[in-house]
């Protein structure tokens, strides 16, 4: 089992999990601009840049060791992006911009947010 770690870092983080004890093994980390919230659907990560309003999806390497590499991002449509939802199907992801008062429905295909 693979953990992924963001939280207004530089990067976001990716641990082995030991499901015995639950201790957490640094695997890697890539550097992203300010990850504060991250969802995990399909292979892919996303996660706001509040503080460049952007939304990014990753892959993930699933069949090898569970590292993260950027497959695109795109303006968050607003300013100040603080929360989203990926909707039960994985074909949208919802952003609520606070610093705008807007919500925007962003497609997801297989290698993108768009």
């Amino acid at each position: 089992m693979v953990a992924y770690i963001s939280g207004y870092g530089p990067a976001i983080a990716w641990f082995d999990v030991d499901l015995a004890t639950g201790a957490l093994t640094e695997k890697g980390s890539l550097a992203a601009p300010q990850p504060s919230y991250l969802a995990l659907a399909a292979g892919h990560a996303y996660a706001v840049s509040e503080n460049l309003n952007r939304v990014a999806a990753y892959a993930i390497a699933i069949a090898s060791d569970g590292s993260v590499t950027l497959a695109s991002h795109t303006p968050s449509g607003g300013t100040t992006p603080r929360m989203f939802a990926l909707d039960p199907t994985g074909r949208w992801l919802f952003a609520a911009n606070q610093g705008s008062d807007t919500v925007v429905a962003f497609a997801i295909d297989a290698t993108a947010v768009h």
